[in-house]
């Protein structure tokens, strides 16, 4: 079949909010280090071992302050680690429960499905073309759903919208992947059109005049031929990928 490949925002997402996380954590981190190593006149490495030591609450009690300021300090730090521990807990928790809960909804759908082809009796062969198609029919109401987000934007953001979206499509396909002009990507991009494709149908037949170009997203596409033994059979020739 024919396809995108899911959500293209939500994994570089989840990546710039934890890069940028640890970027935050580890600029804390510096700048307790290094009020504290002036506050009680140490070197930077000892005062970077007692802050990551102070911050994640596991003081070994080697490094102490010392001075009246270096206690204040040490109190601010202490308050500090407990809000970027909690921080990072619930960044955890929003990660692995948005995966879970479509998961969740994915698998719901799969059982909805199973029972509904059991209820009226549906045959195998008939259930394994629906199964190898769902993935795909997930993705379908999945680019629906931003299609019609999209659509409710002013058409100009709508448009630069789609524009990039095709983009990050069509920079998947290895012939298009080291293109480093951005501006013939979006025009190439623009020239795009998604098809999904159910299992068993035929995208082109032998003899069609090429006049397009195809990229497979998603699944396999069969190429068949004549069979020399038998003209009216068709044997499987190659297996796209």
């Amino acid at each position: 079949s024919l396809g995108t490949s899911g959500n293209p925002l939500r994994g570089s997402r989840i990546w710039y909010r934890f890069l940028s996380f640890c970027v935050a954590y580890a600029l804390i981190i510096h700048i307790l280090a290094s009020g504290f190593g002036a506050v009680e006149d140490i070197k930077y490495l000892d005062s970077l071992y007692w802050a990551v030591l102070t911050v994640t609450s596991v003081g070994y009690g080697d490094i102490v302050p010392t001075s009246e300021w270096g206690k204040v300090y040490a109190m601010i730090a202490m308050i500090t680690g407990v809000l970027l521990i909690a921080s990072m807990t619930a960044f955890a928790t929003s990660v692995l429960t948005t995966k879970d809960k479509l998961t969740e909804d994915t698998d719901e759908r799969k059982s909805l499905m199973d029972a509904m082809l059991s209820y009226y009796d549906v045959p195998w062969d008939v259930r394994r073309d629906v199964i190898q198609m769902f993935p795909s029919v997930l993705e379908a109401q999945s680019e629906n759903t931003f299609r019609n987000m999209s659509e409710a934007m002013p058409n100009f953001v709508a448009r630069r919208v789609d524009a990039f979206a095709r983009a990050k499509l069509l920079r998947t396909v290895p012939l298009f992947k080291n293109l480093t002009d951005t501006q013939m990507v979006l025009e190439l991009s623009q020239l795009m059109t998604r098809r999904f494709v159910p299992v068993g149908e035929y995208i082109v037949n032998f003899g069609d005049v090429g006049t397009e170009m195809f990229f497979i997203i998603r699944g396999v596409v069969e190429v068949l031929a004549p069979s020399a033994e038998d003209p009216d059979d068709e044997i499987v020739v190659a297996s796209l990928r």
